[in-house]
């Protein structure tokens, strides 16, 4: 919809079109200073822009603001306007006003969540990040930023493999490239340094996040320091096996001694000496 108004030293206006999101009748615009019906908080953005637009004759402009509709409501426009005021023929600056209400609505209720989110992400003490299908990071949570010893703002545009010890890294590209709308989750394991140089376990739990049609946008994964459990783990494998190890050594040492009667004990051939069971000596 396009709106025609005249602009003169104080900035009245008057419209020429039948209609407008703002719901006022061509005869109810007659003298509005341009901006008088914009919302306080964003009358000197009005005022800037027209401003542009006067420096500016034949070059069009847009803006997005906040004004009055006739019933109080405050409405949303996407304004484009050009300065036409040198031409003899039109002599106006001429305004294209878009009511963009329900978008913006939608635009604040995404930031909303998104603010939401990064709130509840930024109390989790899991490393969680973001990144795009080529590995760039696109969000990070303090966890993450304090483990690596990096500002936010300095990790994300990076590549979320540069933090990955050279042996792991084609192993996560593969692993994150087979996921997919039908298998989208994904769970491994990582060596990783910390910002002193320390080295952690970190079990990673990789999503890919798809839109409507199937395709991957995102993909967003959450690391678990799982070093003490690998430790403890590792601790475990050892004393089993040094127990395994003690086990068969008892067991072979008892089938080749075979003692007397009198207490004495002797070594003799195990082909010749029964046979000592594992639960005999257990």
């Amino acid at each position: 919809m396009i709106h025609k108004y005249i602009v003169n030293k104080v900035g009245a206006s008057a419209r020429r079109c039948p209609e407008h999101p703002q719901g006022y009748a061509p005869t109810e615009y007659q003298g509005f200073a341009f901006g008088a019906l914009v919302q306080p908080e964003d009358q000197p953005k009005a005022q800037a822009f027209l401003q542009t637009l006067l420096a500016t004759p034949a070059t069009p402009q847009t803006i997005e603001m906040c004004a009055h509709h006739r019933d109080g409501h405050p409405v949303w426009l996407e304004v484009t306007a050009t300065n036409l005021l040198h031409d003899a023929e039109i002599g106006a600056i001429v305004f294209r006003s878009r009511e963009i209400t329900a978008s913006k609505q939608t635009e604040e209720a995404l930031q909303r969540n998104r603010e939401r989110y990064l709130r509840i992400a930024d109390d989790q003490l899991d490393l969680i990040c973001r990144y795009t299908p080529d590995f760039e990071l696109t969000f990070v949570n303090q966890a993450y930023s304090t483990f690596f010893g990096k500002p936010r703002e300095e990790l994300i545009g990076t590549s979320m493999l540069a933090v990955a010890l050279p042996a792991f890294r084609e192993r996560i590209r593969a692993k994150v490239l087979a996921l997919n709308s039908a298998n989208p989750f994904v769970i491994d394991e990582t060596k990783i340094p910390d910002a002193t140089g320390e080295f952690h376990w970190i079990q990673w739990s990789d999503r890919a996040l798809c839109d409507p049609t199937g395709q991957v946008r995102e993909y967003q994964a959450v690391g678990r320091d799982i070093t003490s459990q690998k430790r403890l783990h590792l601790e475990q494998q050892f004393y089993m096996s040094a127990i395994e190890e003690m086990h068969q050594f008892l067991y072979s040492t008892l089938n080749t001694i075979a003692a007397s009667a009198d207490g004495r004990a002797w070594y003799t051939d195990s082909a010749a000496t029964p046979n000592l069971s594992k639960e005999a000596i257990a």
